[in-house]
């Protein structure tokens, strides 16, 4: 590490960046700019033979690793269910459903299933992206260059799931105000009754600022369910599972129509799999549903941003320390819940008092 007292957002952020070789031809650009050449220009054939060898020991290492923590996800459903305590997703068919994300993608990388299936089942279903992601820095692309491609990739991704209304505030990432998105915001959330939102269980300083954004925003009674992106919420915190397994493909083309973005969504499709495993189904996204009151005070009580280091660890490219994403943080998303079991149990409590009789 460069630097001792390195916060987990940033060393977060960067590893998330470097992703995980899929291209022959890629990794061969790179790895061998720096090998001795023969007179044709061309590196010696030994030295493109142990190149190869290391990489497709890198190749069994990453597959190696990822199938034992599958088998251990597999072995926890069996035994302690994690199932059980959460109810099984559902459509009414007659909600208006809106998803917020910070950034162009968290939409689809956290709840592109349920909105494919949202869309099924004819509930009417919008989609607000707050910030343009241009503070990101992959493939090398200038700021105005991501804006432009990033929009162009999450109004691809909207038509794969079926959506017919998204909308870009293009508010600039990590350079905006809290005022001015309330006003763009306000309205929007005012005339929904199921909202999707980022939550505080997340490594990246973006997303909780859009969370707390909202906290200061919901209406009492309406229904919050929050996603994860880089961060698993863990049986802890997960009270809603949906099954997407039928809608499974198109969540996937979503995916690659984020082409920006592909390296870093790497990682996440691998914890998509382990959490499919845990919940004994073909694929799946996790909830944390709560009121809207409760979404503002874990909200508030878990924005991290003021401390010196972030309580949760995301799930990074090397696969062979993907549990420590589920347990770096694990005290803080006990707490959460405890806050989370107080405020059900005080409403709970306040409408048995107005109740008649």
């Amino acid at each position: 590490m460069a630097r001792v007292r390195r916060t987990e957002s940033s060393e977060c952020q960067n590893l998330m960046r470097i992703g995980t070789p899929t291209d022959d031809r890629q990794l061969r650009s790179v790895d061998t700019g720096c090998m001795p050449r023969s007179r044709s220009g061309m590196p010696p054939t030994s030295a493109i033979r142990r190149m190869d060898a290391r990489e497709a020991t890198r190749r069994v290492g990453f597959q190696l690793a990822e199938r034992t923590w599958a088998a251990a996800c597999a072995l926890i459903a069996r035994t302690a269910q994690p199932g059980r305590s959460a109810r099984a997703w559902a459509a009414s068919g007659h909600d208006r459903v809106l998803v917020v994300a910070p950034h162009p993608d968290d939409e689809t990388i956290g709840a592109g299933g349920v909105i494919a299936l949202h869309v099924a089942a004819h509930d009417d279903v919008s989609v607000v992206v707050v910030t343009d992601g241009g503070a990101s820095r992959a493939r090398g692309l200038r700021r105005p260059e991501m804006v432009q491609l990033r929009e162009q990739e999450v109004r691809s991704a909207a038509r794969i799931l079926g959506v017919e209304q998204l909308e870009c505030l293009r508010l600039a990432e990590g350079n905006w105000t809290a005022p001015h998105a309330e006003r763009l915001l306000a309205a929007r959330l005012a005339a929904s009754q199921l909202i999707y939102v980022p939550t505080c269980v997340d490594f990246h300083p973006e997303h909780v600022a859009v969370a707390r954004l909202l906290a200061g925003l919901l209406q009492p009674g309406q229904t919050v369910r929050g996603y994860q992106v880089g961060v698993p919420l863990t049986p802890v915190l997960v009270n809603v599972v949906a099954d997407i397994g039928q809608v499974r493909t198109r969540k996937l083309h979503a995916l690659e129509a984020l082409r920006t973005q592909t390296e870093s969504i790497q990682p996440l499709q691998r914890l998509a799999r382990y959490q499919a495993r845990l919940y004994r189904l073909a694929a799946a996204e996790v909830f944390w549903e709560m009121r809207a009151e409760v979404y503002a005070t874990t909200t508030r009580a878990g924005d991290w941003r003021r401390r010196s280091v972030c309580p949760y660890r995301g799930i990074r490219p090397w696969p062979g320390s993907d549990p420590l994403a589920a347990l770096v943080g694990l005290r803080a998303r006990l707490a959460l819940r405890r806050l989370a079991d107080r405020g059900l149990q005080f409403e709970l409590c306040n409408s048995r008092l107005h109740q008649p009789g």
